[in-house]
């Protein structure tokens, strides 16, 4: 599907770039995790070469929508579901233990998986775009956030603002 291009300066500077194909958002689908999750093994592998990893959207008005209602939709039973959350899970905890910095370039709309994204770098750069906000809508669902932001954004504003 090619969701993601990377590229690495001869300082050291990697860009990872989110661009889902024929779509106005990012979304986390099964196919664009499995791609960042490789990427992820390949820019660790060339970690003597990387000292900082910015994550950018190549959309101008959303970073990262979160995951794809639609593939959530059609999971036709619980341990879908599941294993579609333990991958979510796996990647963002793989993006959390790299060996060099990140650092999300929020411009635009960050919500659920993607703000989830964004906890798990270890620092976060927000436009003053009007279009940017960031979130977990899916809580106004019933839905928990289940990439592993209910375990990170505690520790980084305090438990009575998450």
């Amino acid at each position: 599907m090619n969701c993601f291009t990377y590229k690495i300066d001869i300082n050291g500077v990697a860009t990872l770039t989110f661009d889902t194909p024929k779509s106005n958002a990012n979304v986390f689908s099964n196919i664009s995790m499995d791609e960042l999750n490789q990427l992820l093994d390949t820019l660790k592998d060339k970690k003597d070469k990387i000292k900082v990893l910015f994550i950018e959207s190549a959309k101008e008005t959303i970073f990262i929508a979160g995951a794809d209602i639609n593939e959530i939709k059609t999971a036709n039973n619980a341990q879908q579901i599941d294993a579609f959350v333990k991958k979510g899970q796996d990647l963002f905890t793989k993006l959390e233990n790299l060996p060099f910095t990140t650092i999300a370039v929020i411009n635009g709309m960050c919500l659920g998986g993607g703000l989830e994204l964004a906890l798990a770098c270890d620092y976060r750069l927000a436009s003053s775009n009007e279009n940017t906000k960031l979130g977990l809508p899916e809580i106004n669902l019933g839905i928990i956030p289940g990439f592993g932001g209910t375990q990170r954004l505690y520790k980084l504003v305090g438990f009575a603002k998450a």
